[in-house]
């Protein structure tokens, strides 16, 4: 398994959660915004969802290509 895949589906992984955390967290806190105003929070976890989607994908496929040599 190549080392860069790997960290980049750690770091997709984590993106993908800190995104989430961001867009549910006013969910349970009564509307409080994590960054200050909710327009940001809204964009912030928008990005980070959307670059650990790309992430996450690119690993997959990246691992699936080590694993299958004849695939390149």
């Amino acid at each position: 398994m190549p080392v860069r895949a790997v960290l980049s589906l750690v770091l997709g992984v984590l993106m993908l959660g800190l995104g989430s955390f961001v867009a549910l967290r006013p969910l349970w806190s009564h509307g409080v915004a994590f960054t200050g105003t909710l327009w940001l929070d809204v964009a912030f976890a928008m990005v980070f969802i959307l670059r650990g989607l790309m992430n996450v994908s690119s690993a997959r496929s990246a691992i699936a290509k080590a694993k299958d040599p004849m695939n390149r």
